[in-house]
């Protein structure tokens, strides 16, 4: 296996690996034997969230490897009206002090500040390391910046070579924010022409292709599978090198 080991820098100091595990949709047991899969294989990163139901299993997985392993783990207002409180459950489904990473899932359905200060005070009271967003736009990452002065350290946010946009990566990138993609290997990406062509030329497979192509662009992508072989199969890129042909025609696709 040649996981990459490539990292992105946060304000806290902390490196958030560039592959992680996504956990969407993976529940009981097949959630604990992914995420041990996973980390059997080298990966260093767990991603999970209050709403997946599976922040327990995710959790025991975690702390049965021994292993330094980085978690993120997700807010949303619809189902706890106290970020606070939602944290505390987590913590306690994770078995865990603190997590790395705290994101709001979704953009509030009130106004962002109140949240926000909350997530501010969990991480100054070292419940989290770094706070950040999901699902945000441009707009709204610079109205959280705005009221408070601090600006997330991440935004996750649907990526995929179908859905780049030059100007959305360029924008978190000028403000600071990294950029974390969910869904990369969904909505057709898998079976697009240009995709498999590529991979058909180096002998890999689409994922690997797309797992790279995230690297190449130090957006932080992680693929979801419930199968331990294409678990570890996906992440397997370190020694895959896309030259800058392939990452025009990757990059053109949602032109």
């Amino acid at each position: 296996m040649s996981i990459p080991t490539d990292t992105a820098a946060l304000p806290s100091g902390a490196r958030m690996p560039l592959v992680g595990l996504g956990t969407w949709r993976l529940s009981g047991d097949v959630a604990t034997g992914c995420v041990e899969a996973a980390l059997a294989a080298g990966y260093r990163m767990v991603d999970t969230a209050t709403r997946y139901g599976n922040e327990r299993e995710v959790g025991a997985a975690v702390r049965a490897s021994g292993r330094p392993v980085f978690v993120t783990t997700k807010y949303r207002d619809s189902l706890s009206p106290s970020p606070r409180a939602a944290l505390e459950q987590s913590l306690a489904d994770l078995g865990l002090d603190r997590v790395d990473l705290w994101l709001i899932h979704n953009p509030p359905r009130g106004p962002v500040e109140p949240v926000w200060e909350e997530f501010l005070r969990a991480r100054a009271e070292g419940l989290v390391c770094d706070i950040g967003v999901s699902n945000f736009s441009l707009d709204l990452l610079d109205e959280v910046t705005r009221v408070s002065g601090v600006a997330p350290a991440v935004n996750q946010i649907r990526w995929s070579p179908l859905v780049f946009d030059r100007a959305v990566l360029d924008g978190h990138r000028a403000r600071g924010v990294q950029l974390a993609g969910y869904s990369g290997l969904r909505h057709g990406t898998l079976d697009h022409p240009v995709i498999r062509s590529i991979a058909e030329r180096h002998r890999r497979s689409v994922p690997q292709i797309v797992v790279r192509w995230h690297v190449d662009h130090a957006v932080v992508t992680i693929p979801r599978s419930s199968d331990p072989h294409r678990i570890a199969s996906n992440a397997d890129v370190d020694d895959l090198a896309l030259d800058p042909d392939d990452r025009r025609a990757l990059d053109s696709i949602s032109a």
